[in-house]
């Protein structure tokens, strides 16, 4: 088996090329950003741990080795990783091998050989994640100031994350084309979401009333709905990040008593509420953009077999 030792040298651009080519291709088939964000870290974490007299070695030796550092490893706590938080680090340096393989650096003989040494931890159990009640929706949704433009914007994100169990990267690319009429009603028609699967989701009235304020508000007739705005203001720019989602959401969340509330905690408490009101896990698992119904199940925390007596309720959220 051929091992793969790249040089990196601080003063030569072109021996870093090779790692970095490396690292561009492994990332590059990730879906969302934030996952994106996730590898390139867990990626710079191996090669700072590895470098060696200016060589990185990418072997099943070195990548075993480097998975028995993780497992010693603590975290700020001083807790040991999670296995789940090493399993998606080690993934990373996977596809790192894979990138070697597809470059052709070493033979897809090689890359089976070195991955086949690699075994994932076993996770105990599942995250259940957060769930917010609908009494506590209601009470988050009515903490923006919307007699201001940022009250608007943050009202209007609010209420798509927990009405409609958007991703952080869905909102964030939604655009104003996406709303439309669809059977009677206003809906996000042909949102594309994850893996380019395509699905269309009701909007309820209030929902819809608030993003018509912001974007009048933000005078937003075309491209990306959601922007940032300035200390004076003023909205700017072409899009929102990620990042700025999550500080949105945990703050709103941690004032009524929600610590640590992440936007995908705002999907699942959709999916929990649409449950409770008798609404089909069929329709659930449409409406999130699931492959399987199975998955739709661990989102409303309940994974008993589903018959097909269940009746849709309208749920007013807002």
């Amino acid at each position: 088996m051929a091992d793969l030792i790249l040089t990196v040298s601080s003063n030569s651009s072109r021996e870093l090329s090779g790692i970095n080519y490396l690292k561009e291709l492994s990332t590059k088939a990730v879906g969302s950003a934030h996952s994106r964000r996730a590898y390139e870290l867990a990626i710079d974490e191996f090669i700072a741990w590895s470098l060696e007299d200016g060589k990185i070695r990418l072997t099943a030796k070195t990548l075993q080795e480097y998975q028995g550092y993780l497992m010693q490893r603590t975290n700020p706590s001083g807790q040991p990783l999670a296995p789940s938080t090493v399993n998606v680090k080690m993934a990373a340096v996977r596809a790192l091998v894979h990138s070697a393989a597809t470059a052709e650096w070493i033979t897809e003989q090689d890359e089976e050989q070195i991955l086949k040494r690699l075994k994932s931890r076993p996770v105990q159990g599942r995250r259940q994640g957060h769930r917010m009640p609908l009494e506590d929706v209601k009470r988050c949704l009515q903490l923006p100031d919307r007699s201001k433009i940022q009250g608007k914007r943050d009202y209007a994100m609010l209420g798509l994350l927990f009405s409609c169990g958007l991703r952080r990267a869905e909102l964030c690319s939604l655009d104003v084309k996406t709303i439309g009429k669809l059977g009677g009603g206003w809906a996000l028609v042909d949102l594309v979401g994850k893996r380019r699967k395509v699905r269309s989701i009701p909007l309820e009235d209030p929902i819809k009333q608030g993003i018509d304020e912001w974007l009048a508000a933000a005078q937003i007739t075309k491209g990306r709905i959601f922007r940032a705005i300035r200390k004076n203001g003023k909205p700017w720019g072409t899009g929102l990040d990620e990042e700025a989602v999550l500080r949105m959401v945990r703050r709103y969340a941690a004032l009524v008593g929600h610590e640590n509330f992440a936007p995908h905690d705002a999907r699942r408490s959709c999916a929990r509420i649409y449950y409770d009101a008798k609404a089909p896990l069929e329709q659930i698992k449409y409406m999130l953009g699931h492959d399987k119904l199975d998955t739709t199940a661990k989102y409303v925390n309940d994974e008993q077999k589903f018959g097909e007596g269940a009746v849709t309720k309208v749920v007013d959220i807002s």
